[in-house]
């Protein structure tokens, strides 16, 4: 029953969300709200509180609200309109001078009427199966008349004061759940990740939808996207539709690739991407040395025929971008590799300038609440921009280029993936054993 009174609060509040602009999309069943609003009740006083002065048939409510259960106020419900029909029921036989028996027929009527109106049922208490015998035999035109306008007439004294009340604490534990997604979280050292909502939350009658979108910022800097604000210099791709939810999933969230590039244009933004190589500082790599690349390139040897120490400058201009296909993520990376010898007298000299097309596949983890992102290397193109030894065919760098990226860049670039991406956190919802599916523009979490 609580489940269906905590979405039924929530659709009147939200009414019916519609899809806005948005890049991550988060669902969940009714028990995922229940149990986050059950939780709270255990460990908070605030039904009990707004219920401790509502006065029903001569009662209070709070008191007889069952600790920390959301069964509590049915109950207190129950047990105000049994002592408030036992009453008008005193005072009816009082002025009657005559005692009646309710029969079955009568008590069912009872019962359905009060489940009819607040969604639960109760079995008739003893005071409203049998209050007295009656001889007199008028039960059978007087007693349905008798019970139905009792119960209407304690309904409708009953339900304003004790619902309003409800539906507050209820929609208040709501807001604060909800509110929680709405705060800045760390993104590393680098910047933040920010989730708001872009819309009304959309309600059905098996999960309740909502429409976030993420703000990332540098830190103390500008924000790198702007859903909310200016719009974006390219056309951002509208969020594709989720998939059904799965028998087992109490928990959907999905993540777009355009949120996925805003992280990484904030690494990239922030020279987080950038590296220098230097001959020893990966013990994978060969020398890096004028030796090891004359070696390949003849007209190399032929101006520094001593090896002297390179400096590999790798430096990413641009923000990667992020394709997301069924099973699979690419990250591309358009990179430049700056080749510098190193002279007697300390002056780097520029031996060539190259282009560097990376396809990177990406992988997808969670660890406690935020998403891991592990890229390996999965081919790279090469364009020679400048020389100034002569133009010489690229390709021969090919197997090179691809160690200094396989061994060098990305562990570089993994380490600053390694911070992780926070992951919303909203109503106790744990996606660590989260089953994970790349589809078409979208990074699927079910749990």
């Amino acid at each position: 029953m609580w489940t269906a009174w905590c979405v039924a609060a929530l659709s009147v509040a939200a009414l019916c969300g519609t899809h806005a602009e948005t890049n991550t999309v988060l669902r969940v069943t009714k028990d995922v709200l229940s149990n986050a609003i059950s939780g709270t009740l255990q460990q908070s006083d605030a039904l009990r509180s707004a219920l401790r002065e509502v006065p029903m048939g001569g009662c209070h409510i709070a008191p007889q609200l069952a600790e920390g259960s959301l069964c509590g106020p049915c109950d207190a419900l129950h047990g105000a309109e049994d002592a408030a029909l036992a009453k008008h029921a005193q005072d009816s036989t009082s002025s009657e001078k005559s005692s009646i028996t309710k029969e079955t027929t009568s008590s069912e009527q009872a019962t359905l009427a009060r489940q009819d109106a607040i969604g639960c049922q109760h079995a008739p208490s003893a005071q409203q199966t049998t209050w007295a015998q009656c001889p007199s035999g008028y039960t059978g035109w007087l007693l349905p008349n008798l019970v139905d306008n009792l119960v209407n007439r304690v309904l409708a004294n009953v339900l304003p004061d004790l619902l309003c009340p409800i539906v507050d604490v209820v929609l208040g534990l709501v807001n604060d759940q909800l509110g929680l997604v709405d705060s800045l979280v760390p993104l590393g050292i680098l910047g933040s990740v920010q989730y708001t909502f872009s819309s009304l939350p959309l309600v059905t009658g098996e999960f309740l939808e909502l429409d976030l979108n993420t703000l990332v910022g540098e830190a103390g800097g500008e924000l790198i996207d702007y859903p909310l604000g200016r719009p974006a210099t390219t056309p951002r791709q509208k969020m594709p539709e989720l998939p059904p939810m799965g028998d087992n999933t109490n928990s959907q969230l999905a993540i777009s690739a355009n949120f996925l590039g805003s992280v990484l244009a904030l690494l990239q933004k922030q020279g987080a991407l950038d590296i220098d190589i230097t001959d020893g500082m990966f013990e994978e790599l060969p020398p890096l040395t004028t030796s090891t690349l004359g070696a390949l390139i003849p007209k190399v040897f032929q101006q520094y025929p001593e090896s002297r120490p390179l400096t590999i400058r790798i430096q990413v201009p641009n923000p990667p971008s992020v394709t997301l296909q069924k099973d699979k993520a690419l990250v591309r990376v358009f990179a430049t590799s700056e080749v510098m010898v190193s002279q007697p007298n300390d002056v780097e000299t520029t031996i060539c300038l190259i282009d560097v097309d990376t396809e990177l596949l990406a992988m997808f983890s969670v660890e406690g609440d935020k998403l891991m992102i592990d890229a390996k290397l999965d081919k790279t193109h090469l364009n020679l921009r400048t020389s100034n030894v002569g133009n010489f065919d690229v390709g021969l760098l090919e197997v090179l280029v691809g160690k200094i990226f396989d061994l060098a860049f990305l562990p570089a670039m993994n380490a600053v993936l390694g911070s992780g991406v926070p992951l919303p956190k909203i109503l106790n919802i744990d996606f660590s054993n989260a089953d994970i599916d790349v589809l078409e523009d979208l990074l699927v979490l079910s749990a």
